[in-house]
């Protein structure tokens, strides 16, 4: 049994009845949002060469947090394995890998379609956080599991078109 920070940290990771596991999704919401505007800014030449420096510390930045967090996710896991290749897990670890490339200086993928592709995982965190929202929502408010269904797939459908507008400005830029 944890004890002290480690369960505090456990809870945070884990808990959706705890209220800093909330402020933590926020945290982690902020970042999604910061690396959607940074993928999307990136797309425009004219940005992207002026402000290159400070789009690449916020891209380190935000790297760190969504690492933090998957060592996090996996470290807490009842199961550490099956988290890890659950959907949510692989969806976590696409998200940073492309990153980590990048910060590798892989000159190859540097620019390529796949690569900025593959950074659009980043996006599909959202939908992480849908699924969190509605489990803190389901804590603390009974309902129908219908409901929840439909619940999860209005988020989906919304978070998608989300992904895909980012994706057609990647394609126009």
């Amino acid at each position: 049994m944890r004890c002290g920070p480690m369960l505090f940290l456990e809870r945070m990771f884990t808990d959706v009845t705890f209220e800093w596991y909330r402020y933590f999704q926020n945290f982690i919401a902020f970042f999604i949002f910061i690396s959607c505007v940074g993928i999307a800014l990136e797309t425009l030449s004219d940005v992207a060469e002026h402000h290159h420096q400070l789009m690449k510390i916020v891209e380190n930045i935000t790297l760190a947090e969504f690492i933090l967090e998957y060592i996090g996710n996996v470290y807490f896991a009842k199961k550490r394995l099956k988290f890890v290749f659950s959907f949510w897990g692989l969806i976590d670890l696409l998200s940073i890998l492309p990153s980590l490339l990048l910060f590798a200086d892989t000159q190859a993928l540097r620019g390529t379609r796949v690569l900025r592709m593959m950074r659009m995982l980043r996006v599909m965190r959202v939908l992480k956080l849908a699924r969190q929202a509605l489990e803190m929502l389901g804590s603390q408010i009974t309902k129908k599991p219908k409901s929840f269904a439909h619940q999860f797939e209005y988020l989906s459908h919304h978070a998608f078109r989300g992904c895909n507008d980012v994706f057609k400005l990647d394609i126009l830029c």
